[in-house]
């Protein structure tokens, strides 16, 4: 107990134990088991680099279901490009016109730059309610999920089999 008290506190490893070296990342041999001979030593992996971690951060989003990894892969180029437009509507249209013609307020024609105008008033007939819609559709289903007391693939097979079928559906012959 006393070797192994005493191997500890100088930093070695002994049956599996780990010291402050090979915590920090260092590529530290391990010692033997009985912490005095170095028979054949095992190097600590290093850390990976930050392209590493982030190749890994980027291939670990195709766990997201389908609008998580749309909004985290896609969201933002379409939330700068729609932040840029409204910015240059509202330095040359005024702010207050670029708002009313975003959300369909004010004629789009009425503007000072009438063109502009109409790109701003599509891009507000396009976005407003598909952003509502995304938002309606999205707490609907989270409540319809809450509710939910059976499990769909449950709920498929009683009805399977209360129609007669079993309980996998018939295979198509060729």
């Amino acid at each position: 107990m006393f070797r192994f008290l005493s191997s500890v506190t100088e930093g070695r490893v002994i049956k599996g134990w780990m010291s402050a070296d090979c915590v920090m990342g260092l590529p530290r041999p391990v010692s033997s088991r009985y912490g005095d001979a170095m028979s054949e030593p095992v190097m600590v992996p290093p850390k990976p680099t930050w392209v590493e971690r982030t190749r890994d951060k980027i291939r670990g989003l195709s766990r997201l279901n389908r609008p998580r990894y749309w909004l985290v892969t896609r969201g933002p180029a379409w939330f700068a490009a729609f932040c840029l437009l409204y910015v240059v509507g509202g330095v040359s249209l005024g702010w207050r016109s670029a708002y009313e013609v975003l959300v369909g307020l004010k004629a789009p024609g009425d503007t000072e730059v009438p063109l502009y105008g109409y790109a701003l008033g599509l891009l507000g007939w396009l976005l407003v309610p598909a952003i509502i819609g995304g938002a309606a559709g999205y707490l609907v289903t989270r409540q319809i999920d809450r509710r939910r007391t059976v499990d769909a693939e449950e709920l498929l097979a009683q009805m399977r089999r209360e129609a007669g079928y079993s309980v996998d559906p018939p295979e198509v012959r060729e």
